[in-house]
């Protein structure tokens, strides 16, 4: 969700402000990513907490509640501060779960 460079956060959408946001926004302006259609699919890349390496699972172990609240959540640039941002659940219609 943050720009490579540093600046502002570009989201993907004009109807999200707060994401999901362009890695490299100049892609798209040089023609080397097309965004997609309506009705199209994109990935993004979240990290949906649980995460203690080293820890015995009784310490990561989520409800499906805490699981889904964390998916939700990224960060974003804005006048070069990082901000939070929580995804409206409603724009997620698949997912991707890599372990």
């Amino acid at each position: 969700n943050l720009d490579r460079s540093g600046n502002n956060s570009s989201p993907m959408f004009q109807w999200s402000p707060i994401g999901p946001f362009l890695i490299d926004p100049k892609e798209v302006t040089a023609k080397k990513l097309t965004l997609p259609g309506e009705g199209a699919y994109i990935i993004t890349k979240t990290h949906c907490g649980g995460t203690c390496f080293g820890c015995p699972p009784k310490k990561y172990i989520q409800t499906q509640q805490e699981f889904q609240d964390h998916c939700l959540l990224g960060d974003y640039m804005k006048d070069g501060v990082k901000q939070k941002a929580i995804y409206d659940a409603s724009i997620i219609s698949k997912a991707i779960h890599l372990v």
